[in-house]
């Protein structure tokens, strides 16, 4: 599985050479960090997602969250990710029921 990971994370940084601010690599790349347990690249890579009103910043600002809380224990950090994924999309459930 971790290779799996390995070859998906090979295709983002592809894809981030060509076009260094695509979300959806950001997020691929980001996802594939946080698999390996690489979670600082993980939450340089969800950081480098954009604050729009979008699903995927939403998303990136959750995953973000969960990695600074779960695994970093850094509670500010972690609150003021999930608060900024409630900015950017108040019906998030998985924000909501992070910060719970």
């Amino acid at each position: 599985m971790r290779g799996e990971f390995g070859r998906a994370a090979g295709f983002a940084h592809q894809i981030l050479a060509r076009e260094p601010d695509l979300t959806q690599a950001l997020h691929l790349a980001g996802r594939c960090s946080l698999e390996t347990g690489d979670h600082e690249q993980a939450l340089e890579y969800f950081n480098r997602i954009p604050d729009k009103k979008s699903l995927g910043a939403s998303q990136a600002r959750c995953f973000s969250g969960h990695v600074q809380v779960n695994s970093l224990r850094r509670l500010n950090e972690a609150e003021t990710q999930l608060r900024r994924a409630l900015w950017l999309d108040p019906t998030s459930k998985l924000a909501t029921d992070q910060l719970a």
